[in-house]
């Protein structure tokens, strides 16, 4: 199942390092980063403004990955770190359900139709 996640921050000098974990498995790989910096206020008393983002639209998650938690970690040098935690909800039936459900399914056609076959 694919899913979107994104890990933001905002402010800061120097920009934080991002870091993605769901359970204890580090994902940071899986994530694009991009970092911009933008100006506000009047020329000459303008204020940078720093946002660093993780982000992925193409998240892969399995039936495993339901309940863990993912947790976002800003980091910068010398300081401590700030993290954010997410409960992950992983909503799929797997394939052996369909192929139980259709085999019953065809097994309990079979049946109803040898019974009116029966009564004729």
């Amino acid at each position: 199942m694919l899913g979107r996640l994104r890990c933001a921050s905002v402010g800061g000098y120097p920009p934080p390092e991002l870091s993605m974990f769901i359970g204890d498995r580090d994902v940071t790989s899986l994530f694009t980063q991009s970092t911009a910096a933008t100006l506000h206020g009047a020329r000459g008393l303008r204020l940078m403004v720093h946002q660093t983002v993780l982000w992925s639209d193409q998240l892969s998650v399995t039936a495993a990955d339901d309940g863990k938690t993912a947790r976002c970690v800003a980091t910068v040098s010398g300081l401590g770190a700030n993290t954010t935690y997410i409960r992950i909800t992983v909503n799929c039936k797997s394939s052996a359900f369909y192929k139980w459900h259709a085999f019953t399914e065809t097994k309990t056609k079979l049946r109803e139709h040898q019974s009116l076959r029966g009564k004729r």
